[in-house]
């Protein structure tokens, strides 16, 4: 899981306050780089570069979703992985992995034989017709029907998952880790990827989201950025404090794909456009309605759904931010897309959305939803 600690940007200690008054008096220019303070949020001094500090979003209502309850699990929600036979995987907070077959009625069944941190889910992503859980000791991998067949990156935590180019790709705080595209039934392989920051810093990635020319990875330092296919390159760096307007927050929680780019939600800072002209920022009026769980957004239908942690699910299309009437205060721990939206719950529910809502966007876009 990611760490509610967040990295804010850090103010200036007595000593250089005190060098930079000195030097005011005595008729020099003392010169800081514009990044680095930026980077330490102030400015002290007016710093005409900073951007203005972004203008919070109202959520508007929207129609009842129409949600069903599918089924309940023992413990929160932290990952579901619907597939085209029709069961749903669906990884939890504290109690492993679970199969469950609509068509077939019952309770969901704990497959895959999880152990220890083991039992700790948070991402789930089919490769090769198999299911990868990311663990906390781990990428699990099991067959179809729940039977464990290997485990990539043993021992590593792993926070998300995608499939990029036919290989799979787990992240870990301590980097990203590759699997070659097998044959089901053989060995599960992988070995780590090798990227670096452009300090030659290790990625400790907290998302992933794979657009058609990229690699997008959040951290807790903001979003790397890798192109495909995938290297052993150095990742260009995207801090979303710098953004005009800057988020609050460098700490990206979730990842949704948008066009070339991404929006990231992050732990307290709302949400953030990221591509190639820019970083923006979109906080939002009600405090937990910034608080994105992790990796719980998906690209739906044209609009990106969102689950906070006290807000209830937001709807993002264009500059508008809506909620479902019938999602206005719930802890949103899940969300992912198949034939229908899924949404898991800090109380252990699953639901499913018939269809994304409809939404009319504004003239003035935040974000083109394409």
């Amino acid at each position: 899981m990611i760490a509610r600690s967040t990295i804010r940007r850090r103010r200036w200690t007595w000593p250089r306050l005190l060098v930079l008054a000195v030097a005011t008096v005595v008729g020099f220019v003392v010169t800081v780089p514009t990044a680095r303070l930026r980077y330490l949020a102030l400015p002290v001094l007016h710093d005409p570069s900073v951007p203005s500090a972004a203008v919070p979003r109202a959520i508007a209502d929207a129609p009842p979703s129409g949600a069903t309850l599918v089924t309940r699990l023992p413990s929160r929600v932290s990952a579901v992985l619907p597939r085209s036979d029709g069961s749903v995987f669906i990884g939890t907070f504290d109690e492993g992995l679970f199969r469950f077959d609509p068509a077939r009625g019952g309770a969901p069944v704990a497959v895959g034989g999880l152990e220890g941190r083991e039992r700790f889910v948070d991402a789930l992503v089919e490769h090769d017709g198999r299911v990868i859980a990311a663990t906390h000791r781990g990428a699990v991998v099991v067959g179809g029907d729940g039977t464990r067949l290997g485990v990539l990156a043993p021992g590593e935590a792993i926070s998300s998952l995608a499939v990029v180019d036919g290989a799979l790709v787990a992240g870990s705080a301590r980097g990203l880790w590759t699997g070659a595209s097998t044959v089901t039934g053989s060995p599960v392989t992988g070995s780590p990827l090798g990227e670096r920051g452009p300090t030659g810093e290790i990625l400790r990635v907290t998302a992933l989201a794979v657009t058609r020319a990229r690699l997008y990875v959040g951290t807790p330092d903001g979003v790397y950025v890798l192109q495909r296919p995938l290297t052993a390159q150095v990742a260009r760096w995207q801090p979303l404090v710098f953004g005009a307007p800057p988020a609050e927050t460098n700490v990206v929680t979730a990842l949704a794909p948008l066009g070339d780019g991404v929006v990231a939600g992050t732990d307290d800072g709302g949400l953030v456009l990221v591509r190639d002209d820019g970083v923006s920022a979109l906080p939002l009026t009600e405090a937990r309605a910034n608080d994105v769980n992790p990796g719980a957004m998906a690209h739906f239908g044209g609009t990106i759904f969102v689950g906070t942690e006290g807000a209830g699910l937001l709807q993002l299309a264009g500059s508008d931010v809506t909620r479902p009437s019938d999602w206005r205060r719930a802890r949103i721990s899940a969300v992912a897309a198949g034939a229908r939206l899924f949404l898991g719950t800090e109380d252990g529910e699953l639901w499913a959305l018939p269809a994304a809502q409809p939404l009319a966007a504004s003239r003035i876009f935040w974000i083109n939803a394409s």
